[in-house]
């Protein structure tokens, strides 16, 4: 899904100016969710890294030890793909650097401070969530894939020729588009289905509002924030203020 997200990024710019001088409107919010997505994915395989660390070092090593190295590995992982995604991205289009390394790295900064976090409370071996890490880093599917079909549908909206035959469509697909980056940001913030309801129904119809071009980097940002606390709330109930376990 992030690859998916960042090809069209920078395969559907929306070109202006003379055949001289061309410059591109880009949707920075696509760039914003597509480095989220591939620090989530890169996280989820934290503990496949740990794994695979454990069978080439010394047995000596704490398993805690092992996970918390790759959890580290693995969010520097998604730092570097994000990165690549910026220079790339700079190349590409032929603009400074700084506005795709600024939409590409500050979203994930809360995301990989959280992973930091939890890769010491694994290091030190301090506590064990409950269900093992890979439960606890295992970010919602549902969200990923509902965010990143809204975001596609997003981009698409804003760049397709609007011809007078498509203009519903295109403008149909904005609108859902909005729908849906909606209800995968609620996905992300809350897990109860009733919760997901209330808070989805009015999300979903501000975000479709909010599509167009002023907008796009503030709708990636959105749900940017909304994964960013998903990690934080895993970290604060899950490692640091765990529920205590009732009373027999």
């Amino acid at each position: 899904m992030s690859l998916g997200l960042v090809s069209q990024f920078l395969l559907t710019p929306q070109w202006n100016g003379s055949y001289l001088y061309k410059w591109a409107l880009l949707n920075w919010g696509e760039l914003a969710v597509a480095a989220v997505f591939a620090v989530i994915a890169s996280l989820g395989a934290g503990t496949v890294l740990a794994s695979t660390i454990a069978a080439r070092t010394n047995p000596a090593v704490s398993p805690g030890s092992q996970t918390g190295t790759g959890i580290l590995a693995s969010a520097s992982l998604g730092v570097a793909v994000s990165g690549m995604y910026a220079v790339v991205g700079g190349l590409y289009i032929g603009d400074p650097a700084g506005g795709f390394l600024r939409w590409a790295l500050l979203p994930i900064a809360p995301i990989v401070a959280a992973a930091a976090v939890m890769a010491l409370v694994a290091a030190r071996q301090w506590r064990t969530p409950p269900g093992g890490w890979s439960q606890l880093l295992a970010f919602p599917t549902g969200s990923v894939v509902t965010a990143g079909l809204g975001m596609m549908l997003i981009q698409y909206s804003l760049t397709a020729d609007r011809w007078p035959h498509m203009v519903l469509w295109i403008d149909l697909a904005s609108r859902l588009g909005g729908l849906l980056l909606g209800v995968g940001t609620v996905m992300a913030v809350v897990s109860q289905p009733i919760l997901r309801l209330i808070l989805g129904a009015p999300l979903a119809v501000i975000t479709a509002a909010l599509v167009g071009w002023p907008a796009s980097g503030i709708l990636g940002a959105i749900y940017a924030i909304a994964v960013a606390a998903w990690w934080l709330r895993q970290l604060w109930t899950r490692l640091l203020r765990p529920a205590a376990p009732p009373a027999r």
